[in-house]
């Protein structure tokens, strides 16, 4: 049996069969063997009774997502990112407060002198009470500072030259409301205006002046105050700085 079995195993399809009746066995069995293994691979029957070889490798998949030891560092990182980017966010956030109140300021008196030149007659720009609808006067004024321009502004036309009417409800021409920034916009020149008025060539016939808006909470490295700088002519300039800087 043991010889019979060994020259089984020596035949092959190429090699001469020694018997035609080992070689007939030894085809059957092969064919039934593939056909089995394929039934098997493909088709999923017994699947625990296929032999290794046959057997579909399993697939190994890995689990997406964050352990807490990674959420925790990103949120660390985070941490500490924001705690650096905000101070200077906020600053920029104010400086560009600041920048928007006194060009604002600046916009109306440019409005301002243009009006007193197309009217041919005196316009001014006042800086308003706390409630808003008139100039500032003593006892009525904003902050209890008569150059205190924190509360807004009032563009109004005068009767020709005359302003002492102030402001009346026909002759308003722009009306700016207070800067809900909480800033401080004040004249704190030496020669400390309430007021600028233009005549009718655009001029204002007064000494030099200033007006700074400061940001709340002072200044800092990069926001720094605004100052608008006002020359006897009635030209206008924006600098960065206190009214020490005005040319």
């Amino acid at each position: 049996m043991s010889t019979q079995f060994h020259n089984a195993e020596l035949m092959t399809p190429d090699r001469p069969a020694l018997s035609c009746k080992l070689h007939e066995w030894e085809s059957r069995m092969r064919v039934a063997i593939f056909n089995r293994c394929n039934r098997w691979r493909f088709t999923g029957q017994k699947l625990a009774d296929m032999p290794d070889q046959a057997r579909p490798k399993a697939i190994k998949r890995s689990n997406a997502g964050f352990t807490v030891v990674e959420l925790l560092i990103v949120v660390a990182i985070v941490a500490v990112l924001l705690a650096i980017a905000f101070p200077s966010y906020k600053s920029i956030m104010g400086s560009n407060n600041v920048i928007a109140e006194i060009n604002g300021l600046l916009g109306d008196l440019q409005f301002a002198r243009s009006e007193a030149i197309k009217r041919g007659q005196s316009v001014r720009v006042c800086a308003a009470n706390t409630a808003g609808t008139a100039c500032n006067a003593t006892g009525s004024s904003c902050n209890s500072n008569i150059v205190d321009w924190s509360c807004g502004w009032i563009v109004f036309f005068c009767n020709g030259s005359d302003c002492s009417a102030g402001v009346t409800s026909t002759n308003k021409l722009r009306v700016q409301a207070t800067p809900k920034s909480g800033d401080t916009i004040v004249s704190g020149s030496a020669t400390a205006i309430s007021m600028v008025t233009f005549n009718y060539f655009g001029f204002r016939n007064a000494q030099t002046a200033s007006i700074t808006a400061r940001p709340q909470g002072g200044a800092t490295t990069y926001n720094r105050p605004k100052t608008l700088c006002l020359t006897s002519l009635g030209s206008l300039q924006v600098v960065t700085g206190d009214n020490s800087v005005c040319p």
